[in-house]
């Protein structure tokens, strides 16, 4: 009886109270925290997914493809229960050349695994026609590289993560890329989408189109032409730059050895670089034309008078400068002319090595041009302060200092252009989707150098290289062309100048009055040969035909054009 009277107590008291704290937590839930709960319900009935963008084209100057996204697929399966339909899945394995094994294997060890990525519409019919229960794909987008090795040093590629790595593909990922959208379905009881109730929470935006001041025609003369004096002197490396000296726009850049950027994890790393910017060597003669420049800038030589070349042997501090031929008395003009390394070290050591040191760094080397591509070196110029004392006998004709191809370039375009330095550049502009520009980019001078009179005078200095000094081989017939040869011994440790390696060069301009054309070629470690005026000057001149052949400047001269 007390048992009974006990039960009872509990029932009457416990019950209610049991259906007070019910009560107590059904309002809690619907009133303070509905929204918690809603937003449960809706994370088990709807899937939220992103929607990966197109990413943004690039073109050439003229409008031509040069990297673009073009639409694939991933085939999936997921394993949502523990029998796997073995027969199936090897026929459609072996149909898309997977290697089964390793499918298989992987099905072991997790639920969802790929089976193959970037096919076609071709295996998606397969796919579809299989109707094996947990075999899906998903569209994505590959990246296109439809000239392949031509470009592949300045566009660059991307990862598996649809990030830029290298090149312009890098530099510019933020305007390449777009934006990511927002997509869901609803699922049902067991989890399974319903298809019919996708929809867009947000759209992927694509992103920008990169208009480039490269032109494909004059990058594939300049590769074709680079590529047969690289094989036929079996070069290390090859290096070949063209810019327009008025505005600054690059519109060729090869490096060679190069590689395809579609298999670009099947190369060696270092052939990834851009060596228009990322070499840095020993200029040589190519050099002397700063060193003419900014004595005639100073007014320490006039063009008329005449320098004693030592008959090709000159003692400075206990070391021996030599010339590759036994000049005497030789007229400032044709110490450029002849290339004498005597005569611009004498020209040198008038300005001095505070002077010559700051022209050096007003046509600036030693720091990086600005261009808008990543990895660029800032070369190698040391302070007055660690000079040594013959370092005033090396430095006016191209040693004991680093340059890249695109310092040298850019600073001998301020050379002949009268006398404005400016930034160099690979984009033009930025546009969205719709053809609207989001940026563009405008010839920069960045300071000028020197006067438009000495940078006539430079000019006419370098015509007359081409025309009767050691560049004549470059010369083009109906044209005036301007260069300077550059012959560099490369210092080796140990061994010093005399390793038996160079660097043979040319840099060269057209038309003589007011140039369009700056060519840069650069030639390292040729076998076979070494000077610049018989291995790179031809090969200018052969790209320089080819590509007037199409952009045809207005001669200077009209009768000299028709001879």
């Amino acid at each position: 009886m007390i048992y009974s009277r006990k039960r009872f107590l509990i029932f009457v008291v416990l019950l209610p109270l049991l259906y007070l704290l019910i009560l107590l937590k059904l309002i809690q839930i619907q009133f303070f925290d509905r929204t918690l709960y809603q937003q449960k319900a809706k994370e088990l009935h709807e899937r939220r997914y992103p929607l990966f963008p197109k990413r943004g084209e690039i073109v050439d100057r003229n409008g031509f493809p040069l990297a673009f996204d073009i639409p694939r697929y991933s085939i999936f399966y997921f394993k949502k229960g523990n029998k796997v339909p073995h027969k199936e899945l090897m026929k459609i394995a072996s149909l898309l050349n997977i290697d089964v094994e390793r499918f298989f294997q992987a099905l072991q060890k997790r639920k969802f695994v790929y089976l193959i990525r970037g096919v076609d519409e071709n295996a998606v019919e397969l796919v579809k026609k299989s109707r094996i229960k947990g075999l899906g794909w998903e569209e994505m987008y590959i990246r296109y590289y439809p000239q392949r090795e031509l470009f592949a040093s300045v566009l660059g590629f991307v990862g598996r993560e649809r990030k830029g790595l290298r090149g312009l593909e890098y530099y510019y990922d933020q305007y390449l890329k777009g934006e990511k959208g927002i997509a869901h379905a609803m699922r049902d009881g067991k989890g399974r989408l319903l298809p019919s109730s996708k929809s867009f929470l947000k759209p992927p935006r694509p992103g920008y189109k990169l208009v480039l001041t490269l032109d494909q025609r004059i990058q594939y003369i300049l590769m074709e032409e680079l590529t047969k004096t690289h094989q036929f002197y079996r070069a290390k490396r090859s290096i070949g730059l063209m810019l327009n000296p008025q505005t600054g726009e690059i519109l060729a850049m090869v490096s060679l050895p190069t590689f395809d950027p579609l298999r670009f994890w099947e190369y060696k790393p270092s052939l990834y670089k851009n060596l228009a910017i990322e070499f840095v060597y020993e200029p040589g003669s190519t050099f002397k034309v700063i060193t003419m420049a900014a004595a005639l800038e100073e007014k320490v030589v006039r063009p008329e008078e005449k320098i004693f070349c030592e008959w090709g042997a000159f003692s400075l501090y206990g070391h021996i400068v030599h010339d590759h031929e036994k000049f005497g008395w030789l007229k400032v003009e044709d110490t450029l002319v002849y290339s004498s390394n005597i005569g611009l070290t004498k020209i040198g050591m008038r300005l001095g090595e505070k002077r010559l040191y700051s022209y050096i760094r007003k046509f600036g080397f030693g720091i990086p041009t600005g261009v808008d591509l990543p990895g660029e070196e800032k070369g190698i110029l040391r302070p007055v302060a660690q000079w040594s004392k013959i370092s005033i006998g090396a430095i006016p004709y191209g040693q004991e200092i680093g340059v890249t191809p695109l310092q040298l370039a850019v600073a001998v375009s301020a050379a002949i252009n009268g006398g404005k330095l400016l930034k160099p550049f690979v984009v033009k502009r930025v546009e969205d989707e719709r053809g609207r520009v989001i940026s563009e980019r405008k010839p920069q001078v960045l300071r000028r150098v020197i006067s438009p009179r000495t940078s006539s005078l430079i000019r006419e200095m370098m015509v007359q290289v081409v025309e009767r000094g050691t560049g004549m081989r470059a010369k083009i017939k109906g044209y005036r062309v301007g260069g300077k040869t550059g012959t560099a011994q490369k210092y080796v440790p140990g061994k010093g100048y005399n390793s038996g390696k160079y660097v043979a060069s040319f840099i060269g301009f057209l038309p003589a009055q007011k140039p369009e054309f700056l060519l840069l070629i650069v030639v390292d470690e040729p076998q076979g040969g070494h000077y610049g005026g018989e291995i790179a000057a031809p090969c200018f001149r052969r790209v320089m035909e080819r590509v007037l052949c199409y952009w045809e400047p207005v001669p200077e001269n009209i009768e000299l054009a028709k001879k």
